[in-house]
């Protein structure tokens, strides 16, 4: 869908839809004002009869007579938060879905009077997010009209100049969550570890990133035995895939994101049940949420320097699969005692957060699907936050309140570590079955020797419900707040996008 901004006035716009945005109990006012006087009072028809009360992702549909060249008139409510960016998610996720269905093409929303660049980039971040589609493998013909293009309708040609640059970083985060929930929705026979790295080498070399894949001779060369003795199952070959952000000074110390990379996890021989099986092609999401903001911040021209770091592979019960009771040698030499194969995910990410360290970063934030346990504890509305430095949690809690990918933090207290003792080797990679987020993450922090922070986003990487520019299945969360924490971090971003 193309998203553009320009002046002029709503009465005289042709195009299939003209949304309206209108707070709750505020009425209307200014063009949406203009645009109800020239349907001959239609619209406040519609609130005095109390059909439609402004509130956050309601909708009303009205058709208005030749006073207008649009036909359709859609009242979309912003609910009574003011004008910030989540209320203009919601609103342009909530006005794709009131013209979902219809044969609409082309659209223009009137922006309020006062509209500002953080209401703006929020609006443009819904209706982007609201149109995605995954449908590649489908050949029977659609039969819904996809909207081509959507219009945001300024007052002034100043206004539009001056909210440009809201709209261009919108379109760049919502085309960040798009690759994200592409990789994530991809089937596991299309979207193998080789496949990934080849995506995220095609990323870095239209973005001006740098890139480097390490296959299984250079793996085990340099040391990743964790990553490897998760991957030793699969007929798949393991990938450990490398990007990195130059910034202004590409000698600064750099902030890292890791993401997982199970591309499909089975359980190895610990084996999962088979309705909880049919979905792990998502156990890439961690992943998927750093390859998406790496292309972000290439377009967004960030000043830090950043590296991406993703382990990727398979979890598998071939003929070499790992067994429970095995022990394995981490990237930087901590022995692991495998109990439990189906707690892969931090056994490679222990490599990952090993070869981290070789970078001497500021921060290192890793995002992973890693427990089941995080949504008895959060459900699909927030990701659990835990870590060792305070600087770069508020970090990433600030970057959450921007981006709505809500975090909520759990402790991660020395007690924590107890259960993962091992009588065979340096730690265990399972506790005693309680607290089961918080022991993922005090597993982690043994490899991390930096400020460091984890995010476990199994519960809110799929299938998330009641929000208006979330479709169905993959929601891309992460790859928004990655970009933003790594805008603002040491320095922040250039004002222009590219």
């Amino acid at each position: 869908m193309r998203l553009t901004i320009r002046s002029g006035s709503p009465t005289t716009e042709a195009c299939d839809a003209l949304i309206v945005l209108a707070a709750e109990d505020k009425g209307l006012s200014g063009p949406a004002a203009s645009v109800d006087t020239a349907a001959h009072g239609a619209l406040a028809t519609v609130l005095a009869l109390g059909d439609f009360d402004g509130k956050a992702k309601s909708t009303r549909l009205v058709h208005v007579g030749d006073g207008l060249r649009a036909q359709r008139v859609l009242l979309v409510g912003t609910g009574g938060g003011g004008d910030s960016a989540e209320s203009g998610r919601l609103a342009g996720g909530a006005a794709i879905q009131g013209v979902s269905g219809m044969t609409i093409r082309t659209a223009v929303v009137v922006l309020p009077e006062r509209a500002d660049a953080t209401f703006v980039q929020g609006l443009t971040e819904g209706l982007a997010l609201a149109s995605y589609r995954f449908d590649r493998h489908r050949t029977t013909e659609e039969t819904e009209t996809a909207v081509e293009s959507v219009a945001l309708l300024a007052a002034t040609d100043e206004d539009a100049r001056a909210l440009q640059a809201a709209l261009d970083r919108g379109v760049i985060l919502g085309d960040a969550t798009g690759l994200a929930r592409d990789l994530v929705n991809e089937p596991p026979n299309h979207l193998t570890p080789t496949a990934l790295a080849d995506r995220a080498v095609e990323v870095a070399g239209t973005h001006r990133l740098r890139s480097r894949v390490l296959g299984p001779a250079e793996l085990a060369d340099q040391g990743f035995g964790a990553l490897l003795g998760v991957a030793q199952g699969s007929a798949e070959e393991p990938r450990f895939i490398v990007l990195e952000h130059a910034g202004e000074d590409a000698g600064a110390a750099p902030l890292v994101l890791v993401g997982k990379g199970l591309t499909f996890d089975s359980g190895g021989l610990s084996i999962k049940t088979g309705k909880g099986m049919e979905d792990m092609k998502i156990d890439m999401g961690g992943a998927a949420a750093v390859l998406g903001a790496m292309r972000a911040i290439g377009r967004l021209d960030c000043r830090q320097r950043v590296v991406g770091l993703i382990p990727a592979t398979e979890n598998m019960t071939g003929p070499r699969a790992q067994r429970p009771g095995d022990v394995v040698r981490s990237y930087g030499g901590v022995t692991i005692e495998v109990l439990n194969t189906d707690a892969e995910g931090r056994l490679v990410l222990s490599d990952a957060l090993g070869y981290a360290a070789t970078m001497k970063p500021a921060a290192v934030v890793d995002a992973a699907t890693l427990t089941g346990a995080v949504i008895a504890a959060l459900g699909h509305h927030a990701a659990a936050l835990l870590g060792t430095d305070e600087r770069l949690m508020r970090a990433i809690e600030a970057a959450s309140a921007a981006t709505g990918e809500r975090v909520w933090r759990l402790p991660l207290w020395d007690v924590y570590d107890e259960p993962l003792k091992s009588k065979v080797a340096d730690i265990k990679n399972i506790g005693d079955g309680g607290a089961g987020t918080i022991i993922g993450a005090a597993f982690l922090k043994r490899f991390a020797s930096y400020p460091w922070a984890h995010l476990d986003i199994a519960g809110t990487a799929w299938d998330v419900k009641d929000v208006s520019y979330h479709p169905s299945r993959a929601t891309g969360y992460g790859a928004r707040l990655f970009a933003e924490l790594a805008a603002n971090w040491n320095g922040g971003a250039k004002d222009s996008a590219s």
